[in-house]
């Protein structure tokens, strides 16, 4: 068989300081923490070790408030990846949410 690798889009940063605050304020486990943000565990744990290797101290310094020096920090040499559009895979704008219900 044919191994596929698909690529993983990063976690929002809010996303991630709320992980790293469950993690280093509230201690929970990687499992909880997951759950919690409704990522896989092994994201949860990719995103520790990252700041691990990055020596990231909590609370987290007025400096890292900004996102650009918090990913930095955590994917150091990497460019920073184009945001995604909020079109779908089709091209089109979703209207679901535009809708209004008769």
């Amino acid at each position: 068989m044919k191994e596929v690798e698909m690529a993983a889009e990063r976690l929002s940063m809010r996303k991630l300081r709320e992980l790293f605050r469950l993690r280093f304020e509230a201690g929970l486990s990687t499992r909880a923490i997951a759950a919690s943000l409704n990522v896989g565990n092994g994201t949860v744990c990719d995103y520790l070790g990252r700041a691990r290797v990055a020596k990231l101290p909590w609370p987290l310094p007025p400096e890292l408030d900004d996102d650009g020096a918090l990913t930095a920090l955590l994917f150091p040499g990497e460019t920073a990846r184009p945001r995604r559009s909020a079109r779908s895979r089709t091209g089109r704008t979703s209207t679901r949410s535009s809708r209004r219900r008769e």
